[in-house]
């Protein structure tokens, strides 16, 4: 898009003129990185579900097609007041049966160390590959 144009931004549908080409349309206040930071407070289970999502969907964490996300944000939230995370020191998103997927009746917001041991309790019966020596 040209300079001077008039757009609405996309957060806070205010008109705004547009001072650059960039196909962003976003107002200067909302392109703020603070916005940002303020909105994570106000709403602090969205990270927990992009989080999810991502394990869920990007290649490079080996779980695509392997674990089924099935959870919407405001599945996410319901969960994070139905468990009272907020008042968790470093809240976790736990799936209580690992071999099901990312849904309402599976999940639940516990504490992160704890998250970790039952981690590490599930994989200490598995037979861990041997690292090669360093040279």
């Amino acid at each position: 898009m040209a300079c001077g144009v008039i757009k609405e931004c996309r957060r806070c549908k205010r008109e705004f003129t547009c001072v650059s080409t960039s196909r962003k349309a976003y107002c200067g206040k909302c392109r703020n990185p603070k916005w940002k930071e303020e909105w994570h407070k106000e709403h602090p289970w969205y990270k927990h579900y992009q989080s999810a999502r991502k394990r869920c969907t990007a290649p490079r964490y080996g779980y695509v097609g392997k674990i089924i996300f099935e959870m919407t944000p405001d599945e996410f939230k319901y969960l994070w007041f139905r468990d009272k995370a907020w008042l968790l020191k470093h809240s976790s998103i736990d799936r209580i049966d690992n071999t099901k997927g990312y849904r309402l009746d599976n999940c639940r917001f516990i504490e992160w160390s704890e998250n970790a041991r039952l981690g590490a309790l599930l994989n200490s019966g598995k037979k861990r590959r041997k690292r090669c020596p360093r040279k």
